[in-house]
């Protein structure tokens, strides 16, 4: 005898098609890679940075990180950084207080890992020198 109404979830097949997981990027060890790293102190307390990381012997980036500092009472406090960990890329802003506000500009699987990554390391260099003011005066609290 069949019951009325719509039958039980635990009475169905499930038929749904799952989409294959895209794999996250992880980066080669450091072991395997070349790395070049150079910060610069601008005067007056301000500074920024740069960190780039390849497959050795290659030009292929895998990794970057630009930031943006400045100097009180004699230690360097992050402004903001553009940095490409954890599959995307994302950009911190930092306040004075020591409030971050992370936001992600673009994810990536290890299928585009490279080709995004390298097309981003010229967008933020881009970013952090229109942004540089804005990002000092978010730090600051004037901005939001």
């Amino acid at each position: 005898m069949k019951t009325p109404g719509r039958p039980r979830k635990s009475r169905l097949a499930d038929m749904a098609v799952y989409p294959d997981t895209p794999e996250c990027f992880t980066p080669p060890s450091l072991e395997e890679c070349d790395e070049i790293s150079y910060p610069l102190d601008l005067g007056a307390g301000l500074g920024a940075g740069v960190r780039q990381v390849f497959r050795r012997d290659t030009s292929v980036l895998v990794y970057f990180a630009i930031w943006q500092s400045v100097q009180v009472n004699g230690r360097w406090s992050s402004v903001a950084r553009i940095d490409t960990s954890h599959s995307n890329v994302h950009h911190h802003q930092f306040t004075a207080t020591g409030d971050e506000k992370i936001e992600i500009l673009e994810r990536y699987t290890e299928l585009h890992a490279e080709e995004v990554i390298d097309r981003w390391i010229s967008r933020a260099e881009d970013i952090f020198g229109a942004d540089w003011e804005l990002h000092m005066r978010r730090w600051n609290g004037d901005a939001e």
